[in-house]
C-alpha cells in the first residue's frame, strides 16, 4: 500500500521555525551566561554575530544531517527529503537551504502558493518538507 504524501501548510512549518529559533536562543542564552559565570565576559558584537552563525549552523545543519529534521519538526511531526525522490536529501541540498534561510521571512510566503508547499529556500535547495 503506497502511503499518501502530506505536505504540512504554513502554520506548522512557522510553528515549527518559532521552537526551533527559542531552542536556539535558550541555547545561546545559557552559554554566555556561564561565560559570564567563568569570568571570560561578553563577546563583542562582530564575535556574538560570528558565534550566533555557528551556533545556528551546528544547530540546524546538525540536526538536519543527522537526523533529516530539527527538533520543531520533530514536535510538528514533519522531516525535510529531496523533493523529488522524497528520499533524504544531500549535504550540498541543505548547505543550500541553509544558506537561503536568512530570507526565511520573505521565502515562507512561497508555501500557500506551490504544490508541494515550499518556502523559497526549499525551491531554491530541491528540498520538500512531509509529514512523517
Amino acid at each position: 500500500m503506497n502511503k499518501q504524501i502530506t505536505y504540512p501548510k504554513l502554520i506548522p512549518r512557522l510553528f515549527a521555525t518559532i521552537m526551533d529559533l527559542f531552542l536556539l536562543a535558550i541555547t545561546a542564552n545559557l552559554i554566555n551566561a556561564l561565560m559570564l559565570k567563568c569570568g571570560i565576559g561578553e563577546l563583542a558584537p562582530l564575535a556574538n554575530t560570528a558565534f550566533g552563525f555557528s551556533l545556528m549552523s551546528v544547530y540546524f545543519l546538525g540536526f538536519w544531517l543527522y537526523k533529516g529534521t530539527t527538533p520543531g519538526k520533530i514536535l510538528m511531526r514533519t522531516k525535510i527529503v529531496d523533493a523529488k525522490t522524497l528520499q533524504a536529501p544531500g549535504k550540498l541540498q541543505l548547505i543550500i537551504r541553509f544558506l537561503i534561510m536568512p530570507f526565511f521571512f520573505i521565502g515562507i510566503w512561497f508555501i500557500p502558493l506551490t504544490k508541494q508547499s515550499q518556502a523559497l529556500h526549499d525551491k531554491i535547495a530541491g528540498t520538500a518538507v512531509i509529514k512523517t
